[in-house]
């Protein structure tokens, strides 16, 4: 505190601060003192000298009190003043982005992975100057954990400079790296990525790579990248094929709208000896390629299902009928429209979720109502999230909004 003090004080004799408060305040005292000497012997008349006019005397001592309070209280503030300009001529410390960016470069495995997940939460201008270098983590990082990582975070992101390294990243011999390179590709619609994607495919094994095979059909569908589907095709026929390799094939022919896959997918959608729930994902294909001569079908596994006695069985078909409903409705059948708003109002938050996303994504007129009062009041956040999403996209151009039949619209 007296060091402070000092160099505050130094620091106004510096500037000749304190010579000017000092002489100020010396010669308002001699001022006064003379004033009152002068008044105090001078010959004047009795109404003016000092003792028989002492309210004047008064008033010229509460006069000097003021100016010297007056004094004191502008030094106080040079004095501050002094001390917040020599203290912003300090160095300054690291600012919050390069010690962000210190600590994901240089700090233990952990908690670089902690770090560059912050990246994301900083603002747009902040994040410009860090983007680089997560960047080259992607793929230059020795830390497999780092790279995937930074692949993940840059999805999230949705960072269209990560799309290099992203496909850089396909090559890496880390699974999970790998598979981070792919839904990164396929979250930021990268456009050079259909043809490396297909020699990745190529090169699996499809009984052991089961995982990695599916994604990438994800990937390739969701960028409509056509490709040869007679091998696809023939994967998806064989019996030891897994379910979930099989699905992403269905779901991808429909995709790219893929004609020469139809024959395919109705044989399968009319099989009632296959589960209903593959039978749906089929369905939904041929819905989305637009095949009107697959309405008299659909019409007829809607019938079925409509005739089953069991409960327990109709249950189970579920999906296929809202699929088939759903498919019709792309087709041009209005009649479907009620069933499916009805759906929307189903006690089942998946079913409404399905229902709302669908009507939206047809911009189906009469449901507008409906999907305004789910919007403000469905007691389900997703489902109140999908109707907004609908009605915020209600005034663009109808597009596909995909398969509707992944894991996103599971509950958890």
């Amino acid at each position: 505190m007296q060091s402070t003090k000092a160099g505050s004080i130094a620091t106004l004799k510096n500037r000749g601060t304190w010579t000017l408060l000092k002489k100020t305040y010396l010669n308002s005292s001699t001022s006064s003192e003379n004033m009152w000497k002068t008044r105090e012997w001078s010959p004047c008349s009795k109404e003016e000298s000092w003792n028989s006019n002492p309210e004047s005397a008064h008033n010229v001592s509460g006069t000097v009190r003021a100016l010297t309070a007056f004094i004191l209280v502008t030094a106080s503030f040079l004095i501050s003043s002094s001390i917040f300009a020599e203290s912003g001529k300090e160095e300054k410390g690291p600012t919050r982005v390069e010690a962000l960016r210190a600590k994901i470069l240089y700090a233990s495995s952990t908690e670089r992975r902690n770090e560059i997940r912050k990246v994301k939460s900083l603002a747009a201008d902040e994040q410009k100057l860090l983007i680089p270098d997560v960047v080259k983590l992607c793929t230059e990082d020795l830390d497999p954990n780092v790279r995937e990582t930074s692949i993940r975070i840059l999805t999230e992101m949705k960072t269209q400079e990560a799309e290099k390294a992203f496909l850089t990243a396909l090559k890496d011999k880390v699974d999970d790296v790998q598979l981070a390179a792919i839904s990164g590709l396929r979250e930021i619609r990268s456009k050079e990525a259909g043809p490396p994607l297909v020699e990745l495919l190529k090169s699996l094994d499809v009984k052991k790579e089961q995982t990695k095979y599916s994604s990438i059909m994800r990937a390739l569908g969701a960028l409509h990248h056509k490709t040869d589907s007679a091998p696809l095709i023939k994967t998806a026929e064989e019996a030891d094929t897994h379910e979930e390799i099989r699905r992403s094939i269905i779901l991808y022919l429909g995709d790219v709208k893929a004609q020469d896959g139809y024959e395919f997918l109705i044989k399968l959608a009319r099989n009632e000896e296959k589960e209903p729930d593959l039978r749906a994902y089929a369905v939904n294909s041929i819905g989305r390629m637009k095949e009107a001569r697959a309405v008299p079908d659909l019409k007829q596994i809607l019938e079925t299902i409509r005739n089953q006695k069991s409960p327990k069985e109709r249950a189970r078909m579920s999906r296929l009928r809202f699929q088939s409903m759903v498919a019709l409705m792309r087709l041009g059948d209005r009649s479907m429209v009620p069933e499916v708003m009805s759906a929307a109002r189903d006690d089942d938050p998946v079913v409404r979720l399905r229902a709302v996303r669908q009507l939206g994504e047809m911009r189906t007129p009469e449901a507008k109502e409906l999907l305004e009062f789910k919007s403000k009041y469905d007691e389900n956040a997703r489902v109140k999230k999908a109707a907004k999403l609908a009605l915020d996209e209600w005034d663009k151009t109808p597009g596909d909004t995909g398969s509707d039949l992944d894991d996103s619209d599971k509950e958890k």
